[in-house]
Formats: structure tokens, C-alpha cells, sequence
């Protein structure tokens, strides 16, 4: 086929030409995608406009339901519709995506109690919906947005079409969508996903894993800071419906809110409290993968090894098991009683996990390349910020957004969260300040 004949041809479609009826029309226009979709693959965009606009200013009477399960890609609206009726289970996905904060990569996930983090954002969600809803506030459309068309939405305005002069028509496509035309006049209703409270959610979902991590004794994420929420953008923007949510977000105390819903969860469901502050078998079941930065004092180590040497030089070579055993008793004797030797295998405690933020963003930049650390740099000093973070990547030859996701990673595994958000060159807010006196 030439280059322009498949437009022909779909042109040619939607007027009936070699088809039967309107039912036989889609038909073909279905086969047509799925055979072409691989010559053509910008048809996965436009065919699921073509044939739903079709559709509208068809006579058919059969659901549209009934087509989209032909399609060659799969296609649901189920979870905006879930949402839309404040169906919040099994959205962890989907939050995620909405976040700044990416709960998919939360190492809680990797234990035997991962699950608690899916199941608890139900509970969350649902209860802070009706509070929030008392207060005039939709959750809900935090999380999807109702867009009204009213300009250039005739059905099929793009191709040329035979006898589409319909005055008064109203089609639903789904609870999501709707057509209407009055007066010959054509508006359009459509739900779709909502990307301008990504910090709102990250802070409920944030708060929310604090809680969970609190109550489990896991590894504690940093308390997030309600003032992150007036860093949206579309807040600092000063787009009208964010800046009147936010304000009124900011002055609700919503975070007693999920804290109270997040216990009474976990103790609803006969989850033990501080179950990861057991003994060293018992950790080892419930968090196998779960591994720790080691922070070693050099100063009283090498105190501990001379001391050993010296022990050591003092006992015969054919060690029996008790002199083993007094050999351990002497080392313990002369390590500080407040400092803990972990074992790179052992798991910790609650207690010994806790290292100060310090120390944990020491070690955070220490695991950094230079790149890595030039990039963090530079975002601090918010100079020319873009310009020069992307030059950084060119000269190592990486794609920019490689190198945040490195970053991110390495914050993940040490801090328990990512800390720069690319879309707006920044570090967040609840982490500069501990970065900046590292540096």
C-alpha cells in the first residue's frame, strides 16, 4: 500500500464503500487495524477514535462494549470507572503512576508483608474519600478530571463524510464518555487521569507506608512534610482549581486521618505489631531480601582488631573449643557496650537498623558516581538548571533520565525514597537540606 492509500481507505469505510451495513463497516475497519497496526503503527492511535466516532454517528443500538473486546490491544477504562465509583482496591499500579513518590519500589513490597500496602491503601483511600468529601473535597478528582469539549468535537471532522448531518443525538460509549449534539451542535464528556496532584498523592501514600513501617517495625522512611504539597505545580502555577483544592487540603487535618485508618487496619487484620523487631531467625522468614547499608566506625574497629591481635598472639595455634569460647568472651569484653557488630548475612533489629539521617545520607552520596553527584549538585544550586544537568549526561554519553533513575534507585536503597523529581529539576523538599549539609 502507498503511503496516503490506507487513509483512503479508511475514508472509504466510514462511507460504506464495500460494506454491508454499519455493523459490517466496523467489522472491517477492525480487521483492516489488526492487520496493518505492524506496516502502520500510529493506527493503535487513531483507530480507537475512528471507530468509536463511527459508532456515535451510527445507528447501531448494540453496546460498544461488544467491539472493544475485537480490538488487537487491549483496552479498559475499568480502573477510572472504579475510581469514578471510589473503588479503591488493587490500585496500587495506578496510584504509583500518579505519584511523585514510587510505592512500587518501596522494599516493604519484597517482604512477606508487602501485601499490606495494597490492601491498606483501600481502607485509606475509602475512609479519607468520606472525610474529605464532609469538607466539600472529592478524592476522586484528585485522581481523574472531567474535561467538557465543545470546539472541534463533530464526530469524524477529519475525514469526509456523506450524510453526517445529525441535529440532536446523545451516544454513551461508557460511564466515562459521552457524545451530545444539540442543534447541530456537538459537545463531548470525558473522565480521563488526572497528573496535576502528584505530590498530594505522594504524601498520602508517604504517610500512609510511614504508618505501616511504624507499626511492623520495619525500616522507618523519613516523616513527609505536609508543606510538599504546596510544592504542586500546577499549584505554584496558580491554575485556579488546583490552587482552591490545596489551600483547602493544606488547613484540613486529614493525616490523623490515615494514621488512625492504617492501625485500626493493621490491628483489624490480626497483623502482629513490631513483627520485624523479633529475634534473628524470625526476621530472616518474613524479610529475606531485605538488605542494609553497614556504617563502620574505622576508629573503634581498628581498636577492636588490634585488641584481637594481641589475644590472639597469646592463645596456642591448636585452639580447643573452650579457648574459642574465651576468645569470643575477651572480644566482646573490649567492644564498646553500646556499639552493635553486624554481620553482612544478619538481619536487624529495629534498634540496630536505625541509623541517623546523617549517616544515612553519607552513605547515600558515597555510593554515587561523579556524574551522579555533578547532577545533584547542580540541581541544589538551581542555576540554569536544566541546561547544565543535561549537558552532564551528554558527556558521559547517557540519556539524562537514566542517570535520575540511577539516582533514585541508589536513594531507594538508602533512604527508602526517591528524591528528585525530573519534571521539575528539583530535589524534594522533605530531602535538600539533609543532601545539602552532606555536601
Amino acid at each position: 500500500m502507498e503511503d496516503n492509500s490506507h487513509r483512503i481507505y479508511i475514508n472509504e469505510l466510514l462511507n460504506g464503500i464495500g460494506c454491508d451495513n454499519q455493523l459490517d463497516t466496523i467489522e472491517k475497519l477492525i480487521v483492516f487495524w489488526t492487520e496493518y497496526r505492524k506496516i502502520y503503527p500510529y493506527l493503535d492511535n487513531i483507530m480507537l477514535k475512528d471507530i468509536e466516532e463511527y459508532y456515535v454517528i451510527s445507528d447501531i443500538t448494540i453496546p460498544y462494549s461488544e467491539f472493544i473486546n475485537k480490538f488487537p490491544i487491549t483496552y479498559s477504562n475499568d480502573t477510572l470507572i472504579d475510581i469514578l465509583h471510589g473503588i479503591y482496591s488493587n490500585k496500587i499500579e495506578f496510584l504509583n503512576s500518579l505519584s511523585s513518590y514510587k510505592i512500587l519500589k518501596s522494599k516493604l513490597l519484597e517482604t512477606k508483608y508487602g501485601y499490606i500496602l495494597d490492601e491498606c491503601i483501600n481502607e485509606v483511600f475509602t475512609t479519607l474519600e468520606q472525610f474529605l468529601y464532609s469538607k466539600n473535597i472529592e478524592l476522586k478528582y484528585l485522581l481523574i478530571q472531567k474535561d467538557i469539549y465543545f470546539d472541534h468535537c463533530k464526530p469524524l471532522s477529519g475525514y469526509t463524510i456523506y450524510n453526517n448531518n445529525i441535529k440532536n443525538k446523545e451516544v454513551i460509549i461508557d460511564e466515562l464518555s459521552k457524545y451530545k449534539c444539540e442543534n447541530s451542535k456537538w459537545s463531548y464528556i470525558n473522565y480521563s487521569v488526572n497528573f496535576k496532584f502528584k505530590y498530594t498523592i505522594s504524601y498520602i501514600l508517604k504517610l500512609m507506608e510511614y504508618y505501616v513501617r511504624e507499626y511492623l517495625g520495619y525500616r522507618s522512611l523519613k516523616f513527609p512534610e505536609k508543606d510538599s504539597i504546596l510544592k504542586e505545580p500546577y499549584y505554584t502555577y496558580k491554575i485556579k482549581e488546583v490552587v482552591n483544592v490545596i489551600k483547602k487540603l493544606y488547613n484540613i487535618n486529614f493525616d490523623e486521618i490515615i494514621k488512625q485508618t492504617t492501625i485500626n487496619y493493621l490491628k483489624n487484620s490480626n497483623i502482629p505489631p513490631m513483627v520485624f523487631n523479633k529475634n534473628k531467625d524470625e526476621i530472616n522468614e518474613f524479610d529475606k531480601e531485605e538488605k542494609i547499608d553497614i556504617v563502620f566506625d574505622k576508629e573503634k574497629f581498628n581498636k577492636i582488631r588490634e585488641k584481637s591481635e594481641e589475644i590472639q598472639k597469646a592463645l596456642i595455634v591448636e585452639e580447643t573449643i573452650e579457648e574459642n569460647h574465651n576468645l569470643n568472651e575477651k572480644l566482646q569484653q573490649n567492644t564498646n557496650k553500646n556499639e552493635k557488630i553486624v554481620a553482612i548475612s544478619e538481619i536487624p533489629t529495629k534498634e540496630s537498623a536505625d541509623i541517623n539521617n546523617g549517616d544515612i545520607f553519607e552513605n547515600f552520596i558515597c555510593n554515587l558516581t561523579i556524574p551522579e553527584k555533578d547532577i545533584i549538585k547542580t540541581i541544589i544550586q538551581k542555576q540554569n538548571v536544566e541546561m547544565q544537568i543535561r549537558q552532564i549526561a551528554q558527556q558521559q554519553n547517557e540519556m539524562l533520565e537514566v542517570i535520575v533513575s540511577n539516582i533514585n534507585d541508589k536513594a531507594i536503597d538508602t533512604i527508602g525514597d526517591t528524591i528528585i523529581d525530573l519534571n521539575t529539576q528539583s530535589i524534594y523538599e522533605d530531602y535538600e537540606n539533609d543532601i545539602k549539609q552532606v555536601l
